[in-house]
C-alpha cells in the first residue's frame, strides 16, 4: 500500500542535520568552513498560481494559515497507469515538492481519490473473469509502484470510492435535502440542474472551452431529458452478478455511485466544506470538475467550494492526446526499460505544468542530454573539493553569478512554478561552473554553486548520486541522534496505528449499534487528527464491502 508511515517523515527528523546532504560525508578534510558560507535559499514572498477558472494568476490562498488542503483526482484502477498519467502526478509532484519550501509554514493535507468502482473496472472483471476487488486492488497496487519508481511523493491520505459509501450516500441525501435531485424512469438519481440554477451551471461550465465529450456522454444518461443532469446514484441491473459488479443498498434502491459525487464525498469527508487545491488533467475540466463544483456549492451551500482549480496538459503521441483507449499509450513500465525517472521528470520541468507535452525520441533524449549535464558538474565539483588540501577563505565572481541564480530561481518557483526558467538558470549556472572548473577558480566558490544546483534540483525532485567523501566532523553524532529519534517514533506511531486497528476491528465485530457508532467515530477522529498534521493511517483492508 502506497501511503506515508514513519520512513517517510525520516527527512523531516534529520532535516536540520548536516549529515543528510549528499555533499557531505566522511573524510580527513574539515568541510565545515566552506559549509558555514552556504545559506540554503529563503522565500519570504507568496506564490502566484495560475487558475483555471479565471484564466489570470493570483496569490496563494488557504483557508488554515498553517495548512494547505488539496485535493487531487487519482487514477481509475483496470489497467497499467500510462506516461500521460505519469506526466500529470509528476507535475503536480514537482508543485507539491516547490510549495513546502517556498510556504514551508503550512503543511500539507494532499487526499487522492482512487476510482475503484467504474463502468470500465466491471467490463474489464466481466471479460477476465476476475472480480471486481481483486482487479482493482491490482492496478492500484501497480499504479503505487510505478509512482515509488518515478520518485512522486505520496499524497497525506488515499482514498478508495468502494470504503465510502456511506459518505457518498449522505452527500447525496443532502443533496436531496437542498430539492436538487431528480430519479428517472430507469430509477437513476441524478442532480437537477433546473432546480440547482442554470444560469450559475452555465457559469460554472465558462471556465473551460474544453470539453471531454466521451466523458460528458457516460457521465450525461440520453433517457434524462435535461442532457446536463448527471448521475449520483445508478441502480443494479436486475441480473447483477456482484463477483464483476459491485452494489450497495440505499433508499433508492441497490446500485452504485456516479463518477462525480464520488470525489465530491471523499474531498468533503477528509478537507471540509472549504478546499485551497484541486488539481487534475485538463480532459477533467469538462464535465468532471463542472459537476464537482455544482454539486458540492449545492451540498454545502457555497458558492466558493475550491479556492484554486489546476490542471495539468495532456501528453500526446502523433497529435493526440495519449489515452489507452486510442491504442497509443506507452506505460510508464515500459519507458522506465530505457529512460529513467529523472528523464521523465525533466521533461515535465522544461515544459509549463500547464502545456501540453509531445511526446518524441528527440525529447527523451534532450532530456537526458540535460540531466548528464547537471550530474557531470556535480561530480567535477565534488571531486574538486575532495582533492583540496585547503579551503581558502576568499571569494571569487562567482558568488555574483550565486546570488543571480538564487533570485532567478525564486523569480521562477513564485510565477506559478515556472520551472522552465528555473532550468534555464540551472543550465547557465552548471555552463559558468564548469568554466570556473577547467580554469582553477576557488572550490570553495565552486562547491556553493554545486550544493545549490544539487539543493534546487532535490526541491524539484531531481536525484542525482554523489560520489565524493566529504563530511564535516559531527556527522556521525548528528547521524545518531536522528537515528535515535526515528526509532522512538516508529516505535510510538507503530504502537498508535496497532491501537487504532485494534479498536477497528472491535467495531466491526459488535452487534451494538451504538457502540460501533463510538468506536468508529473514535478511530476516525484519529485519523483526521493524524492527516491534519501530515501523517496518514491508511487501513490495508475494510470489511463490510459490497452488499451481503
Amino acid at each position: 500500500m502506497w501511503r506515508r508511515t514513519v520512513k517517510q517523515v525520516r527527512s523531516l527528523v534529520a532535516a536540520p542535520q548536516v549529515a543528510g546532504r549528499s555533499l557531505h560525508s566522511q573524510t580527513s578534510l574539515h568541510a565545515g568552513d566552506w559549509w558555514d558560507n552556504y545559506a540554503e535559499p529563503q522565500y519570504p514572498n507568496p506564490c502566484q498560481v495560475f487558475d483555471s477558472r479565471t484564466g489570470e494568476k493570483r496569490s496563494l490562498e488557504t483557508e488554515d494559515a498553517h495548512k494547505i488542503t488539496w485535493y487531487q483526482c487519482g487514477p481509475t484502477v483496470y489497467d497499467d497507469a500510462h506516461l500521460g498519467h505519469g506526466t500529470s502526478y509528476i507535475r503536480f509532484d514537482i508543485i507539491k515538492r516547490i510549495l513546502r519550501v517556498m510556504e514551508k509554514d503550512k503543511i500539507i493535507v494532499q487526499v487522492m481519490g482512487i476510482t475503484d468502482v467504474d463502468d470500465k473496472i466491471i467490463q474489464r472483471a466481466k471479460d477476465s473473469q476476475t472480480p471486481w476487488q481483486e482487479l482493482s486492488r491490482k492496478y492500484e497496487a501497480r499504479f503505487f509502484e510505478d509512482m515509488r519508481a518515478l520518485n512522486v511523493e505520496p499524497p497525506t491520505i488515499v482514498a478508495r470510492v468502494s470504503e465510502h459509501i456511506p459518505d457518498i450516500l449522505n452527500m447525496i441525501k443532502g443533496i436531496e435535502a437542498q430539492k436538487c435531485t431528480v430519479v428517472g424512469q430507469d430509477n437513476t438519481v441524478r442532480f437537477d440542474v433546473d432546480s440547482f440554477g442554470p444560469d450559475h451551471y452555465d457559469f460554472l461550465t465558462s471556465w473551460t472551452s474544453q470539453s471531454n465529450d466521451q466523458e460528458e456522454a457516460q457521465s450525461n444518461d440520453l433517457a434524462d431529458a435535461n442532457k446536463r443532469n448527471f448521475a449520483l446514484w445508478k441502480p443494479s441491473p436486475i441480473d447483477c452478478d456482484e463477483r464483476f459488479e459491485p452494489s450497495w443498498e440505499s433508499p433508492w434502491g441497490a446500485g452504485r455511485p456516479g463518477w462525480h459525487i464520488e470525489c465530491s464525498a471523499m474531498a468533503s469527508k477528509y478537507l471540509g466544506s472549504k478546499i485551497d487545491i484541486h488539481t487534475g488533467g485538463e480532459d477533467l475540466k469538462h464535465p468532471h470538475h463542472t459537476n464537482e463544483q455544482a454539486q458540492s456549492e449545492c451540498y454545502h451551500k457555497t458558492s466558493d467550494w475550491v479556492t484554486h482549480f489546476m490542471h495539468s496538459g495532456h501528453l500526446t503521441i502523433r497529435s493526440a492526446k495519449m489515452s489507452k483507449s486510442l491504442g497509443n499509450s506507452v506505460t510508464i513500465r515500459d519507458f522506465l526499460k530505457e529512460y529513467t525517472a529523472n528523464d521523465l521528470r525533466m521533461i515535465c520541468l522544461t515544459r509549463s505544468y500547464r502545456a501540453r507535452i509531445a511526446f518524441n525520441d528527440d525529447l527523451c533524449k534532450a532530456a537526458q542530454s540535460l540531466n548528464s549535464r547537471f550530474s557531470t558538474f556535480l561530480q567535477r565539483a565534488e571531486k574538486a573539493v575532495a582533492k583540496a588540501s585547503q579551503v581558502p577563505r576568499n571569494t571569487s565572481d562567482l558568488n555574483d553569478l550565486l546570488r543571480e541564480a538564487r533570485s532567478g530561481v525564486e523569480s521562477g518557483l513564485l510565477d506559478d512554478f515556472d520551472t522552465i526558467s528555473v532550468i534555464n538558470t540551472l543550465s547557465q549556472l552548471v555552463t559558468k561552473g564548469n568554466r570556473a572548473l577547467d580554469d582553477g577558480i576557488s572550490p570553495e566558490a565552486v562547491w556553493q554553486l554545486a550544493a545549490f544546483l544539487r539543493d534546487t534540483c532535490s526541491t524539484l525532485g531531481l536525484e542525482y548520486e554523489s560520489t565524493s567523501k566529504i563530511a564535516g566532523p559531527d556527522d556521525a553524532r548528528c547521524k545518531g541522534d536522528a537515528e535515535k529519534k526515528i526509532a522512538q517514533l516508529e516505535r510510538v506511531v507503530n504502537g498508535a496505528q496497532a491501537m487504532r486497528h485494534a479498536v477497528r476491528q472491535a467495531a466491526f465485530t459488535t452487534t451494538d449499534k451504538e457502540t460501533k457508532r463510538l468506536l468508529f467515530a473514535a478511530v476516525d477522529a484519529f485519523r483526521d487528527e493524524a492527516a491534519s498534521q501530515g501523517v496518514a493511517l491508511v487501513d490495508d483492508s475494510v470489511q463490510g464491502k459490497g452488499k451481503s
